[in-house]
């Protein structure tokens, strides 16, 4: 019988912090149970006392308090991956001593530099979660970047996708097909919650978006579209759920717009199942920004949104085809029509028959192929046997 009983994640991206990679890192690491060792970074403001309420077993890096003067100064030279590396590197060996592994997962390829230190220093098989958008390379150093990318890829014994627009990249960087592995993600709330869909014949339609702020998610053109709903649906409420960069230029628009009574912005929250329970549509119409090598891996929240019984519009770009099946559990869009994307939410508005069956469809979907049990079961047992 082997020694080897743990499984070692390596990630800079994760709880608190909130995100689709921390998402699917958190909902890996509570399946595989106290098995799961998880090396990540320490949180300004984050006490660490939490973790012991996970049903797996942390290891913090004491790391990016970005309070202190030296950890400000590593984030503005390295940027948190690389800062998270050399801080890291150090925890490699006495992690090792403490138990064996059957085999280290990296969440990120930027973590992949110490999952290969860590590889050796364990004699174990090394995988990666690969989302997508790193493999998008821009600028001046983007051929050298490349090639970095595909020296590390190939010291991986498996790479993990979600969508087949990811594999697909891989494949055009020459990553061997036996190496890629398609993978189930999952939503991480607790299987008793019951869908629940709002009342449509209520005066106030409610449309969601869920996801940072940033030009990729498409929230602007939503925005725009938004003129054309209210001729139908005067009373629509747009709730928009997230920070990131994009802030002030959406709170401009909407004011621009004069469209202030009609969008609400809640930032971050903590309890978004309130959110996805109480909206009528999901939309997010994530689209392809090339000059900044930005994409939209897969889409989590469109799973999270259908886990609730609602529809979901979504844009046709990177991987959201393999989250949202068009006609089946929502609608997809060109992600730069305000047109396209203010037919499809005055659609199911429309049609609440339409909107509960596509909203139960992905339900449905969600439930029985989308769940973090099955995508661990595939990774255990593709590290474990090759």
């Amino acid at each position: 019988m082997s020694k080897r009983k743990k499984i070692l994640i390596i990630t800079n991206d994760f709880y608190p912090s909130k995100g689709g990679i921390q998402g699917t890192i958190l909902g890996l690491a509570t399946q595989f149970g106290d098995k799961c060792v998880v090396i990540a970074p320490y949180y300004s403001g984050y006490n660490v006392r939490d973790d012991g309420k996970l049903p797996f077993s942390t290891v913090r890096t004491n790391g990016l308090r970005q309070n202190r003067f030296i950890d400000k100064l590593l984030f503005f030279i390295l940027r948190r991956p690389f800062a998270f590396l050399v801080r890291t590197v150090f925890l490699i060996g006495r992690v090792a001593k403490k138990n064996d592994y059957s085999f280290v997962i990296c969440g990120h390829i930027t973590n992949l530099l110490i999952g290969i230190i860590g590889k050796r220093i364990l004699n174990a098989p090394l995988g990666i979660i690969v989302h997508g958008k790193e493999l998008l390379f821009r600028g001046l150093l983007s051929q050298f970047k490349k090639a970095f990318a595909k020296f590390l890829l190939k010291r991986c014994n498996c790479l993990f996708v979600s969508n087949r627009f990811v594999k697909k990249t891989l494949l055009e960087m020459s990553v061997p097909e036996e190496k890629i592995v398609l993978i189930p993600f999952g939503v991480n709330f607790a299987q008793s919650q019951k869908a629940m869909r709002k009342r449509l014949e209520n005066d106030e339609n409610k449309i969601l978006t869920v996801g940072r702020l940033v030009e990729r998610k498409g929230h602007e053109v939503v925005l725009r579209a938004l003129p054309m709903v209210l001729k139908r649906f005067p009373n629509v409420i747009y709730q928009i759920v997230g920070n990131g960069s994009m802030k002030k230029k959406l709170h401009q628009l909407t004011d621009k717009m004069k469209l202030s009574k009609n969008v609400e912005f809640f930032g971050d929250v903590n309890n978004i199942e309130h959110f996805y329970q109480n909206c009528d549509v999901f939309v997010m119409p994530s689209r392809f920004i090339a000059e900044k090598g930005d994409v939209e891996g897969f889409g989590l929240v469109f799973l999270e949104a259908n886990y609730f019984g609602k529809p979901v519009i979504g844009g046709c770009s990177g991987g959201i085809s393999d989250a949202v099946v068009d006609g089946v559990t929502g609608i997809l869009v060109d992600p730069e029509s305000p047109e396209e994307i203010g037919n499809a939410v005055i659609k199911l508005l429309e049609n609440p028959e339409l909107a509960g069956k596509l909203g139960e469809q992905g339900r449905k979907r969600v439930l029985t192929e989308f769940t973090w049990k099955r995508a661990a079961s595939i990774i255990e047992r593709k590290m474990k046997n090759g």
